[in-house]
């Protein structure tokens, strides 16, 4: 039976990652072969200790990183990729890779925006007045 980490689906474990700042970044770094937090931490300024252990302990969850201890000091960990942290970076990378096509399809690398969206408040008296049709 695999590891109760496996039962959360890729897309699951795709969305988390997607929403969670560094999360990528992280994973890229691990792919790179740097295995040290520290490391990544200085590599990475903005990127806080905190975030940086809660990022890993999610990865650590759905078996996507392994923890090990350091040969040269045993006080310190490394992080390496597993076979399916591998895969995910591979969806993340293609994501990345779709979104750079499609700024380059929009010309320069520009954002645009498609759709502008206005909140207004409806009065009650104007909900009286809204008559919907089929």
């Amino acid at each position: 039976m695999p590891p109760s980490s496996y039962l959360v689906g890729t897309a699951a474990v795709t969305e988390n990652l997607l929403k969670r700042k560094w999360s990528a970044i992280i994973l890229r770094h691990l792919a790179n072969g740097i295995t040290d937090p520290a490391e990544i931490g200085k590599l990475e300024a903005d990127l806080s200790t905190k975030a940086m252990n809660e990022r890993l302990r999610n990865m650590l969850r759905f078996s996507l990183i392994l923890r090990y201890p350091n040969p040269s000091n045993a006080k310190l960990v490394e992080y390496r990729l597993t076979a399916r942290g591998h895969k995910i970076l591979k969806v993340l990378n293609f994501i990345n890779q779709l979104d750079q096509e499609s700024n380059q399809q929009n010309g320069n690398g520009e954002e645009h925006t498609l759709v502008a969206i206005r909140r207004v408040k409806v009065t009650p008296e104007a909900k009286n007045r809204i008559i919907l049709k089929d």
